[in-house]
């Protein structure tokens, strides 16, 4: 990204120095084929009801696992206090969200009933004075499974809703229709849909007297834990909550699946430094705590047992690298310097990158290629698919793709919130490039208030680690004084640095500088020659200034 204004430019940057990082991957299933894999998530925390008393809990606990299933890897829709508009409009959404995904999660947190054999999740609004009033004022268990059914490996239903529920004793009961019991009714899912009560059928939970209630405080004990799959998952969950509650409250999950093992993350073997790592290591984000001494292969494997290094994969070059290796991916293997967006052979690299993802669907570079010649032949949804199963991987230089993807606009509205987190994500695992973006953000507002204290700060860990826009942002800051004084001089010299690695941006500063004097003395010649090697790197702005010039070279 760009510090002058104009665009969202990928071009402007030339490689990047190789950075050390500590990158986690985040698989959220072992990818059993090299297809992109989508995984969304539906979270709901109901507290203020406006009937009954309020529940404490609720919104603390969706907060937290809509936290935590962002670190796996899904998109998370978060709603807090959903009446019954919302809460419908949110599942016939997230329905179309999860058409095809890879996992769709939904967790409730909040008030839920049995009516004769069927359930009900609660809104914030609902009344239920009658028997008869609650399918008018609540949200079916069974439209809820039906949200998740169309997920191509698993969906998923967790329910912290087996609370001691007021509304059944306050409920007139007017004899047309069933009786209210105690607790959810039993489900049997069918597919490869799992159902998860807080409670066994016809028992209650407790709110718990802590920040989360005893079930969702187990589930986020267990939910980030790597190798552990997922029906082991829930008798950990099962077995704190019993310990918890001195037996008094049993958690259950209903449907079953197939022989294959499923993974929310799968078991990390330790990353092994490479001889082109540098020697500090930057934290993960991903909420485990890694070993200083340990960086990414530039080749991350991901397998069915966690990503794993291998030293002739790691260094594996096909013709997909060849082809579309972005010169940003400072994960790619030595001695393949990347080629520009805008200069893709869609052609030649279509066919490679198939062949690369078929013949080493572990290799998660390859997904994360795939997707740049996606984007370069302007099929925006299939580089999104792709960069999310290269991202969900822990592919750094995918969550930095997609954030750009978003603030773009090339996925429709321009989002700025979403490629914010993305570019979070990528910086939190080291990601030179995402540093910039972030940056860019947080100068212009976008999407936040302005903070150039913090766009300084990230511009210049870029510009330490080699990245030329971090280096041309900063001197753009310097050169408008935007939270610093006015400072040509600096502002010189963090262009000169970002074009004498080649970057357009910087070329084309420069070439502003001498032309108006700013800090040299004005100099049309010297400015006619930086705006022509701009131009000559693709810079439109650049083209446009060299027509402004007439006269001798």
């Amino acid at each position: 990204m760009r510090s002058t204004g104009n665009i969202w430019c990928r071009a402007c940057r030339p490689s990047l120095l190789k950075l050390s990082v500590i990158a986690f991957a985040v698989v959220l299933l072992a990818p059993a084929s090299p297809l992109a894999q989508t995984r969304v998530a539906l979270v709901i925390g109901n507290s203020r009801y406006v009937n009954v008393a309020a529940l404490a809990n609720p919104q603390n606990d969706a907060k937290e696992v809509g936290r935590s299933l962002e670190r796996l890897g899904f998109s998370v829709t978060q709603i807090l206090d959903a009446n019954f508009d919302s809460f419908r409009k949110a599942l016939l959404q997230f329905n179309r969200t999860a058409m095809g995904a890879d996992v769709a999660v939904v967790y409730f947190a909040g008030h839920g009933m049995e009516m004769g054999g069927e359930n009900w999740l609660l809104p914030v609004d609902a009344a239920a004075k009658t028997e008869i009033d609650v399918d008018k004022e609540a949200v079916s268990l069974r439209t809820v499974m039906l949200a998740v059914s169309n997920s191509a490996r698993l969906g998923l239903v967790i329910l912290d809703a087996c609370r001691n529920n007021p509304f059944a004793a306050k409920m007139l009961h007017t004899g047309q229709l069933r009786t209210v019991e105690r607790g959810l009714a039993r489900v049997e899912p069918r597919k490869n849909i799992l159902v998860a009560y807080a409670a066994r059928d016809g028992t209650t939970s407790e709110d718990g007297t802590g920040s989360h209630s005893p079930f969702t405080a187990a589930l986020l004990n267990n939910l980030e834990t790597p190798g552990l799959e997922i029906n082991f998952l829930f008798r950990r969950v099962r077995d704190e909550v019993a310990a918890a509650t001195g037996g008094a409250q049993q958690p259950f999950v209903y449907g079953s699946l197939s022989k294959e093992k499923i993974y929310l993350r799968p078991a990390m073997a330790p990353l092994m430094e490479t001889a082109s790592s540098s020697s500090g290591a930057l934290s993960s984000g991903s909420g485990a705590a890694p070993s200083p001494s340990v960086a990414t292969s530039p080749g991350l494997v991901a397998t069915s047992s966690g990503p794993v290094p291998t030293a002739d994969r790691s260094q594996l070059i096909t013709e997909c690298d060849r082809l579309a290796a972005s010169p940003l991916d400072d994960l790619r293997p030595a001695g393949v310097g990347g080629v520009p967006l805008n200069e893709i052979k869609i052609e030649a690299a279509v066919p490679a990158c198939e062949t690369a993802q078929r013949e080493h669907p572990t290799i998660v570079r390859f997904e994360f290629e795939a997707g740049r010649v996606a984007e370069a032949d302007r099929n925006f949804g299939s580089a999104r698919r792709l960069y999310e199963g290269a991202a969900a991987a822990g592919y750094a230089p995918a969550m930095e793709f997609l954030g750009l993807l978003w603030a773009s606009g090339h996925l429709g509205a321009q989002d700025y919130a979403l490629a914010r987190r993305w570019f979070e994500k990528a910086v939190a695992l080291g990601n030179v490039a995402a540093m910039a973006d972030l940056g860019f953000i947080y100068e212009t507002g976008k999407g936040i208030a302005p903070d150039y204290g913090k766009a300084r700060q990230l511009y210049q860990k870029a510009a330490a680690a080699g990245d030329s826009t971090g280096m041309n942002n900063l001197g753009s800051l310097y050169e408008f004084g935007r939270d610093i004084p006015h400072d040509f001089g600096e502002a010189r010299k963090w262009y000169e640095k970002s074009a004498a690695l080649d970057n357009p941006l910087g070329m084309r500063n420069l070439g502003r500088l001498y032309a108006e004097g700013k800090g040299v003395t004005k100099d049309l010649d010297e400015a006619r020659k930086w705006y022509a090697r701009a131009a000559a790197k693709g810079d439109d702005s650049a083209k446009k200034k060299l027509h402004e010039f007439s006269g001798p070279h």
